[in-house]
Order: C-alpha cells, then sequence, then structure tokens
C-alpha cells in the first residue's frame, strides 16, 4: 500500500483513509473502535498519522514477541545462498520490523552492504554508492558477472580436460 501511497502522493490522512477503507470483517471493526479512542478528546478536526495507524495496526496484528523476533531476523539477514534479488526482497520486508536499524539512507546502505556475500560486497567497496536502489542494481550487476566467470572457469576446466585427438595418417 505504501508504494501506491508514494506513487499517488498521499497525505497522512489520505493513506489513514485509504488503508481503512479496505479492511472488511473483524478488521473493521477492530479499527473503527481503535479510531474512536486515538481520536477521544482531540478536538473535532484532529486527525490520525500515518505513524499512528501503522504502530496500532502492528500492536494489534503483531506481537511483540513476533516483532522482536523479525527485527532480530533482520539484525542477522545476509545473502547466504540466496541471489541478491530474493536478499533485497527479504530485507525489504524485514527492515519494517527494525527501522531503526536503517532510518538513514546510509544506515540503510551499511546494512544491507554488509549482509552481501563476501564476493560482491568485495566488488562494491571501490563504487561510492550514496543510493539504496543504485547500490542494490549494482549488486544485482555484481553478482552476474560472478556467475558469469564461474560458469566461464567451469567450462575451461572442462575444457582442460578433455584430450584432444588428432587423426593420424
Amino acid at each position: 500500500m505504501e508504494k501506491i501511497f508514494k506513487f499517488l502522493g498521499c497525505t497522512d490522512s489520505q493513506k489513514v483513509n485509504y488503508a481503512a477503507y479496505t479492511f472488511e470483517g473483524p478488521v473493521e471493526i477492530w479499527w473503527k473502535s481503535a479510531e474512536r479512542l486515538l481520536l477521544e478528546g482531540r478536538g473535532d478536526n484532529a486527525q490520525i498519522s500515518w505513524a499512528e495507524f501503522v504502530k496500532k495496526f502492528y500492536d494489534q496484528y503483531f506481537t511483540e514477541r513476533f516483532r522482536d523476533k523479525e527485527a532480530t531476523n533482520f539484525n542477522e539477514l545476509v545473502q547466504g545462498s540466496i541471489g541478491v534479488a530474493q536478499y533485497e526482497a527479504k530485507f525489504t520486508n524485514l527492515s519494517r520490523f527494525a527501522p531503526h536499524l536503517v532510518s538513514t539512507e546510509a544506515l540503510r546502505l551499511k546494512k544491507f552492504r554488509k549482509g552481501l556475500d563476501f564476493k560482491i560486497r568485495q566488488c562494491l567497496t571501490t563504487p561510492r554508492v550514496e543510493d539504496y536502489k543504485n547500490l542494490f542494481i549494482l549488486a544485482k550487476i555484481v553478482e552476474e558477472d560472478i556467475q558469469e566467470r564461474t560458469k566461464m572457469k567451469a567450462t575451461l576446466e572442462q575444457s582442460r580436460g578433455k584430450t584432444v585427438k588428432f587423426n593420424q595418417p
């Protein structure tokens, strides 16, 4: 939803209204009650901020224990044997449970880079990348280069292992 909100340039108030509009059944009933409590004593034109909405929603539907576990998973996240795209997807998904670890672009870059596979991270030490999207794209390119070099090396080693037969007269 946040991707859509960013694209549309929504205000906090619009984000809350649009998100709440999608609620159905028990979630809708919960929100009506939560909204009433949040607005209580604030006055007629009071509005709920997106940060308040998200916090209230997370408190209701993600237990503190679950959020702590996911924050720990994020803190310990490394690429390992998965591809850069999969690592980035996990990184983005888990980062919402530990926003304090990626509260600035610099922290986000540092955390993402630190979790990359050593071979990829090693190739990214020289370029000065100050933008998360560009770091992700560059990491994918490096990953593809490493995979290509690995394939070429295997092909070369395989061809060296074959004996060449010449036709003798």
